[in-house]
């Protein structure tokens, strides 16, 4: 496989399917990690048949420590990195995230050499399908609070679809991080510039879910804003974006 998708998951049942198979659909030498965090739907039960269907190319990592979006991510890329794959790419397993642009992604690295490539909402191009004005507009303020707070010059920092060089997913030391929510973008995006790694966004049509419920929450917000002073405070400012 070139590129593998890293896809954490909680109760995605209803579209974990379809996401997977277009993912293994597409003109790239392309496979999947599942990391569960221990779903009640069923969503485990459903990769897992994947994975038998499609041996060597999904794999399904069924959690049992703390759960949290973060620590499924990290515990994916965990995986991710063992495979001899180029890149990895993070992405929502609910089809918000579109698989089609993991060509455009790869493709992206490709030609500028980038450590990762972020698909972008608020570039030329970029947008949101579907989704009612008040998400929107509070995801514009955070974004403008990320670039202000963390000294970013990405458009979205927020976004959950970007690719990674495998050699340069494995150097930020997941092994290290501790955020155990969503703000875990925002601390893998911290950990890039301190290393000064070249990050670059293409635009992507970002789509309301067709099935399950958003995990967003007055609590995930709120941990989401304090989390730029907590990383400013463990590393000085610097790197590049």
């Amino acid at each position: 496989m070139r590129v593998v998708a890293m896809l954490p998951t909680y109760n995605e049942a209803g579209a974990i399917r379809r996401c997977i198979e277009q993912i293994l659909a597409l003109p790239v030498d392309a496979g999947v990690v599942v990391a569960d965090d221990q779903s009640p739907d069923g969503t485990g039960r459903i990769a897992d048949e994947l994975a038998a269907e499609h041996p060597g190319r999904v794999f399904v990592l069924h959690r049992t420590g703390p759960r949290g979006r973060g620590v499924a991510g990290i515990d994916g890329f965990k995986r991710c990195v063992q495979l001899p794959v180029e890149y990895v790419v993070e992405m929502d397993a609910d089809l918000q995230h579109d698989p089609a642009d993991i060509p455009r992604l790869v493709a992206a690295a490709d030609r500028t050499g980038a450590e990762i490539v972020v698909g972008s909402r608020y570039v030329p191009g970029g947008g949101e399908v579907n989704r009612a004005a008040d998400r929107r507009l509070v995801s514009r303020l955070a974004n403008g609070y990320l670039r202000l707070t963390l000294g970013l010059s990405l458009r979205d920092c927020s976004s959950g679809y970007r690719l990674f060089r495998r050699e340069a997913l494995e150097a930020l030391e997941l092994e290290t991080m501790s955020a155990s929510g969503p703000w875990i973008l925002q601390e893998v995006l911290w950990r890039a510039k301190q290393r000064n790694y070249r990050i670059i966004e293409i635009p992507i049509r970002f789509q309301e879910r067709a099935a399950g419920e958003s995990k967003l929450n007055l609590k995930i917000l709120l941990r989401s804003l304090i989390t730029p002073f907590v990383l400013r405070r463990s590393t000085p400012l610097g790197g590049r974006a």
